[in-house]
This record gives structure tokens, sequence and C-alpha cells, in this order.
């Protein structure tokens, strides 16, 4: 590797220094905060729910099966997961929860949850609390159809 010469080293190390506060300023307000700390938990909770399941698919399927923190959701595992586990949830909300489009303005609640763990900014924010009501609505339904098959 070759060595950074000081102006290069400088550039990088204000664009480090200005993301840093780009996303402390996102996440300023206590309606930014509660907002991302709210849907990072909720959303937390399915995802966990969701790779417990999905680890005992694959096993009953005999694909080899990383640990659980490290299982990654692949969209086309989700139907056959829930149709396996007998879990009944339309394609609008499976859509709202695992999605993982990118794009600003169509991101879901996987997609902002992305953006937020990541890199949060005031656009994810903004985009979360105008979906707030339907990711949350979709969020709760997944929860809801797995704890009334729990006998």
């Amino acid at each position: 590797m070759k060595p950074i010469d000081e102006q290069k080293r400088q550039r990088v190390l204000q664009r480090a220094n200005q993301a840093m506060a780009d996303v402390e300023a996102s996440v300023k307000s206590d309606e930014t905060k509660k907002a991302f700390l709210e849907f990072m938990t909720k959303y937390a909770s399915v995802e966990a729910g969701y790779k417990v399941l999905l680890q005992s698919y694959l096993q009953s399927a005999g694909r080899k099966v990383p640990p659980i923190e490290s299982l990654r959701i692949q969209s086309r595992d989700i139907p056959r997961v829930l149709a396996y586990f007998d879990i009944k949830l339309d394609d609008s909300d499976r859509n709202n929860i695992f999605s993982g489009k990118q794009k600003k303005g169509e991101r879901k609640a996987r997609g902002l949850r992305n953006s937020l763990a990541h890199r949060p900014n005031s656009d994810a924010l903004h985009e979360l609390i105008s979906k707030h009501e339907q990711l949350y609505k979709s969020m709760d339904t997944f929860r809801t159809s797995i704890m009334k098959e729990v006998q």
C-alpha cells in the first residue's frame, strides 16, 4: 500500500469528522431520538423472531446453517419460511417489513433499518416518521401472527 499524502489524509479526516457530526445532528431532538430508538427496537425484535424461524427452517431443509447472528435474510426464503410455520402475513405486510430497497422514498422497514443502523441521517428519519403507522402496523401484524400460534 502506498503512503497517503497529507493533503488527502486531511480531506478524508474532514469527511469522517463531518459524517460523525451529521449522524449526531440527525438524532439530536428528543422526537427523532425517540422515533429512532423505538423503530430500531421494534425492527430488531421482528428480525430476531424471523431469524429463529429461518434457522429452524434451514435446518429442517438440511441446509448448512450459520450461527443465528450471521443469518442473512433472503427475500426468496421469506414466503417459504412463513408458510412452513403457517404464519399468515399478506404480501403488503411482508414487503413493508422485509423489503431491502435503499432508494430514498421507497424504503420499507428493513431498508430504513439498514440506513439508520449504518448512517443515520435526517432524510431516513423523516421517511421513517412519515411511514411510521404503516410500518409499525405491518411489524405488529407479524408479531401477533407468531404470538397467537404459541400455545
